[in-house]
């Protein structure tokens, strides 16, 4: 094999080495100064080392390196390189005597000598070499590198053209690329136009390419009339992107002298929009059928953005109705849909008031949302517009449940069905949510009439909310004064959870039970964060997905307790009988487990916060579990206490609990780890809390707390006054609850002052909280009772929807029809799907990733095609008859394959046009 010199300096060294031994000097010549002449030797590859006389011109300095050089006995090397004061010139005559003592032949270090160092029988346009040099020096590893593409398609010529040779050097900077795009060779003329559009907006070329692109594209075309491409090559890449996504958008809004008025409102510096006018639907239909235009509008997002946006907006109607039609559109371009809804949320924000917004609710299945769901890389306009359009989302859902008709209720368990069903527990979260997604917008203006609408003012949604909320946790405790006993005897009292499902139902044999508690959990966080997480790995069972009302005073050792034992405090009791408040002793009874074979068959975590417990307790793997394992998990209850933060941020937190704990495996990495088919899980919750208003608050006194002869400290907690009652205040509106216990002695009974909805007390002195527990409200006291059991198997299917089996088309006129797919298989696939003509025509070549039960749209477009044969019947080899389609997805081991179903064909019927002269029929008569 020969060896390939990547360098300038290692072709000399190597020439240098060539030299017989004894050789007194050499003469090399550097006439395009490739060489950095620094140091006064040179070693080559034999060990030799030379002096080196460099001469750029000046004879004297020349001479004394000379008489300097040739004192010593190593052997010199003479260079001639150019002057940097006259770089076109190589100035030899006055040491031509000098020169006369060089033996062998001469080192020529040119860059034509260094080219043919590489490619011995290729001649290279040589004015092209000179000016990109040091180019083709810096990627010569990467010429010989992707050189065999360049010999596949032209063999080994031994004449480089500059179009071909500024190609090279393109593929071997960015050697992903392949030759194809490079070359622009199309006769049809927008096959040419499209296919150089998408080289100069290319994702992986740089702007600071852009003059090499249009060389390149301008040495490979074959059209003649130079006129009707060149303003469409001479252009900046980032602004021809602009160009074409803000023509497309508004091209369904401004019918006439659409290119007049770009060129007079927008304005542009590389291109005029007006000479591009005649050609640009048919260029935009084919970018926007190929896979490029998604790339197109990520390079026109920062031109767009700013005062551009602006007046282009002005252009169209923004009236609330007009947006209202405009954002639904599945194509709307991602920098359009960000100032839309920008526009539509500011007029919201400002006027407080949109009659319709059904249509928003149809924008929940948004592509971008889904790949903010899945984390997918996006850029920072598509996370902030995902935002935007996540923020009026909500904003929608709270607007519309707060314009609910509410029922009459007869008893709390319909106020407590109408209360889920109707998704209110989710007011909160949902508002809360809104204001974080619109804090991730960087737009002051809009954050603070977004503030003022959502949190800020009097009237302001969050008030709302609460007021609305207020009334509901208003009849619930009228319900439970109305007869205490009878509410927390209730069928929905949190006590009768596990008599209603662990009793209820037997794992399978040889299946164990899981009881997880999840202290302090709000509804709204079990329904949108953690239900979700389980949903992924456990599947409901049937029917037993039901909500509850805590035991009240809605505080831990009250609510839990009396959930774990089934039953209030005067149940509270032991295998003997006796008064107990053990937590594990009183769920081990309302299991079912005999007092013989509690140690054996019951695991009692109470602090799961952390891996290190559970491994304390449990062991790492699921043989250490018992048959009935009861995890509690203080995700909710730690938290609220000293959190100050929103509900949205809260739940944040709660979600990366969820999946990450510190640094090791997060709670459902643990679950997933021990919990094994044939298992029952019971999720739960003991309580919620309330977010606490301020204004609220009701303050008592260290005298009342004396007067009465208790400790202030005692008896006074944020929601609830234990023990006693402040003479002659006024504490709003409250709700007594006399609470027993048994004792020893005889039973217990302690009095707690409960206050209803947002009302809160503050011991003298004490600090204020964002959050508690302890009232009466419908946020602390509802809690989820769920059994859940693992899904057995995991199935992997990917399917299509809607997918047309025939139609028929115009010949030459650009089809366009839409599809979808579905994962219809209980686990996340990723999948790959593609499609072309029966002429090899790209259709779709796509690949992306679906949740189960996630559905993905498809959008083709293709134009037909229609030839006949001199007979007038049709060929086949030259008419558009069928779209193939392959779907690939991921099996069971994550392999993405082709299925059964995976291939699907479409038949088409062309119809030819009406009059149409078959130039091809006449071939025949050329040579007559």
């Amino acid at each position: 094999m020969v060896e390939k010199i990547l360098s300038p300096d290692a072709l000399l060294q190597k020439r240098a080495s060539e030299s017989p031994q004894g050789t007194r000097c050499v003469l090399a010549v550097d006439p395009d100064n490739l060489i950095t002449w620094g140091k006064p030797t040179l070693q080559d590859r034999t060990g030799r080392i030379w002096k080196l006389v460099i001469h750029r011109g000046d004879d004297w300095i020349s001479r004394v390196a000379w008489q300097n050089a040739w004192k010593t006995t190593q052997p010199i090397l003479l260079v001639l390189t150019r002057s940097t004061e006259d770089p076109k010139k190589i100035i030899v005559t006055y040491i031509a005597d000098l020169l006369s003592y060089a033996e062998g032949d001469i080192i020529d270090l040119s860059i034509l000598s260094f080219f043919k160092s590489l490619f011995p029988k290729v001649n290279p346009p040589l004015e092209t070499l000179v000016e990109y040099k040091n180019t083709f020096i810096e990627n010569a590893a990467g010429v010989l590198k992707v050189y065999p593409q360049f010999k596949q398609r032209w063999g080994e010529p031994d004449y480089w053209s500059r179009g071909q040779f500024l190609t090279i050097l393109l593929m071997a900077r960015y050697p992903t690329i392949p030759l194809e795009e490079f070359w622009c060779d199309e006769s049809d003329f927008y096959s040419f136009l499209t296919h150089a559009l998408r080289l100069i907006l290319h994702p992986e070329l740089p702007e600071e390419e852009n003059k090499l692109v249009q060389h390149v594209i301008e040495a490979s075309t074959r059209q003649k009339d130079e006129e009707s491409y060149r303003p469409w090559i001479s252009v900046l890449p980032e602004e021809m992107a602009g160009y074409l996504v803000l023509r497309y958008f508004l091209s369904s809004k401004i019918k006439a002298h659409l290119g007049a008025i770009l060129k007079a409102k927008v304005g542009f510096t590389s291109l005029d929009p007006e000479k591009l006018s005649p050609q640009i639907e048919i260029v935009t239909d084919l970018l926007k059928a190929s896979d490029s235009w998604e790339n197109i509008q990520h390079q026109a997002e920062d031109w767009l953005r700013g005062q551009r946006l602006h007046k282009a907006l002005e252009l169209i109607d923004l009236s609330p109705e007009a947006i209202g039609n405009m954002l639904p559109l599945k194509d709307t371009p991602t920098v359009f849909l960000h100032g839309l809804l920008r526009q539509f949320l500011f007029q919201w924000f400002v006027s407080k008031e949109i009659a319709e917004f059904g249509w928003v609710f149809s924008m929940t299945d948004h592509h971008l949302l889904r790949r903010l769901e899945r984390d997918e890389n996006l850029t920072a306009l598509e996370v902030e517009t995902g935002a935007l359009l996540r923020c009026l989302i909500n904003i929608c859902l709270v607007a519309e449940k707060l314009t609910v008709k509410m029922p009459r209720f007869e008893n709390p368990e319909d106020l407590l069905n109408w209360y889920t069903k109707n998704k209110i527990h989710l007011l909160e979260l949902q508002t809360s949510e809104a204001y974080a997604k619109l804090e991730m917008v960087k737009d002051d203006e809009l954050a603070k009439s977004g503030y003022l609408y959502l949190m800020g003012s009097e009237n302001c949604l969050k008030n709302r909310v609460h007021s609305f909320l207020e009334t509901l946790d208003s009849i619930l405790s009228e319900f439970i004064r109305k007869d205490p006993q009878k509410f927390f005897y209730g069928p929905r009292s949190a006590h009768r959870i596990i008599s209603k499902t662990l009793r209820k139902f037997k794992p399978e044999p040889k299946g164990r039970v899981w009881l997880l508690l999840m202290d302090g959990m709000r509804l709204d966080t079990w329904e949108s964060i953690i239900k979700p997480i389980f949903l992924e790995h456990f599947e409901v069972v049937e029917g037993e997905d039901q909500n509850y009302f805590s035991i009240l005073p809605s505080k831990t050792d009250v609510a839990r307790r009396s959930l774990l034992a089934g039953g209030l405090g005067t149940d509270w009791k032991n295998y003997l009988g006796k008064p107990t408040r053990e937590e594990r002793i009183l769920v081990a009874k309302a299991l079912g487990i005999s007092i013989n074979d509690v140690n054996s068959r019951l695991c009692f975590v109470t602090d799961a916060e952390t891996t290190k417990s559970r491994v304390q307790k449990m062991g790492f793997g699921d043989e250490h579990s018992c048959d009935y394992n009861i995890l509690i998990y203080p995700i909710s209850d730690d938290l609220h206490h000293f959190y100050s933060d929103t509900l949205a941020s809260l739940n944040q937190k709660i979600k990366q609990t969820m999946k990450t704990q510190q640094g090791t495996r997060g709670i459902m990495d643990d679950l997933k780890y021990r919990i094994r088919p044939g298992d029952l899980v019971l999720v739960t919750s003991d309580h919620g809390f309330i977010e606490l208003d301020p204004a609220r608050a009701i303050e008592i006194k260290r005298a009342e707390a004396y007067n009465a002869k208790v400790s202030l400290e005692d008896t006074v907690a944020y929601r609830y006054i234990k023990g006693f009652y402040p003479k002659g205040k006024d504490l709003g509106s409250t709700i007594i609850v006399n609470w027993e216990e048994s004792s020893e002695e005889k039973k217990k009974k302690t009095v707690f002052t409960l206050p209803v909805g947002r009302t809160w007390f503050r011991r003298e002195g004490g600090q204020s909280a964002t959050y508690s527990h302890g009232g009466v409200s419908l946020a602390e006291m509802i809690v989820p009772g769920v059994l859940l059991r693992p899904i057995v198997q995991r199935t992997s299917r990917v399917e299509y929807i809607d997918l047309p089996t025939m139609f028929e088309v115009r010949e030459d006129e650009v089809c366009k029809f839409e599809f979808g797919i579905w994962n219809s298989g209980n686990t996340d696939s990723g999948f790959e799907i593609q499609g072309e003509t029966n002429l090899g025509e790209k259709l779709k070549d796509l690949k992306g990733y679906l949740t189960a039960n996630e559905r993905h749209p498809i959008e083709v477009s293709f134009t037909p095609h229609y030839e006949t044969g001199v007979d007038r019947q049709i060929l086949r080899e030259k008419t558009t008859t069928s779209l193939i389609f392959i779907l690939k997805y991921n099996d069971s081991k994550g392999v993405l394959k082709e299925f059964p179903n995976s291939r699907e064909i479409v038949h088409v019927t062309v119809k030819p046009k009406a009059t149409k002269i078959d130039t091809d029929a006449l071939k025949s008569f050329d040579d007559i």
